[in-house]
């Protein structure tokens, strides 16, 4: 059999299959669960939880052996969820799924407001508009001491607009690539 052609440039082999060198991101320590059927399921993270615990070998820990250098979990946005949670907790109404966006902020505490500020207005640029901010719930008790001592603001913001969909999603982008100058 023989080796597939490389790429001269990047190393790597050409699209194939199921597999894409557009997705290809530099790594340590990675495990991937998925249904291959692409069926939505609260089991993909629970699954998830249990590779991250079983991945403590990879380092990257800090002086104080509790702090390390950040794990996750990337998923689809849960629609339901979100939807539940903002009428719940703010009564906003999420649009239906596709016509929203949604990112999370690490913000310093003393300039959290400035930042949500100045990315509103960036959003307004970029003809969006922000429906709601939310505070990310987290366990501050798995935090080391040295994360705890410089632990972010962690905002969650959700952004709409009036854009048939390929337009708002130019949109979307148009607006994280100037939040991504701003800093």
């Amino acid at each position: 059999m023989a080796l597939p052609h490389l790429d001269t440039n990047t190393g790597l082999p050409p699209a194939q299959g199921l597999y894409n060198p557009e997705y290809e991101k530099d790594a340590c320590g990675v495990g991937f669960i998925v249904n291959i059927k692409g069926e939505q399921s609260n089991k993909i993270i629970k699954d998830a939880q249990t590779i991250l615990c079983r991945m403590k070998h990879r380092g990257a820990t800090g002086g104080d052996n509790d702090t390390g250098d950040g794990a996750g979990v990337m998923t689809g946005i849960p629609h339901k969820l979100y939807a539940r949670i903002l009428r719940d907790e703010q009564q906003v109404e999420l649009p239906e799924p596709g016509r929203y966006a949604t990112g999370i902020f690490f913000l310093d505490q003393d300039t959290a407001s400035l930042c949500e500020k100045k990315f509103e207005e960036l959003a307004i640029e970029c003809k969006l508009k922000v429906l709601a901010w939310h505070n990310v719930p987290h366990d501050t008790n798995v935090l080391g001491r040295s994360a705890r001592a410089r632990e972010p603001l962690l905002r969650q913001v959700f952004v709409t607009g009036e854009q048939e969909k390929e337009l708002f999603e130019q949109r979307v982008s148009m607006n994280a690539i100037k939040v991504d100058l701003f800093e």
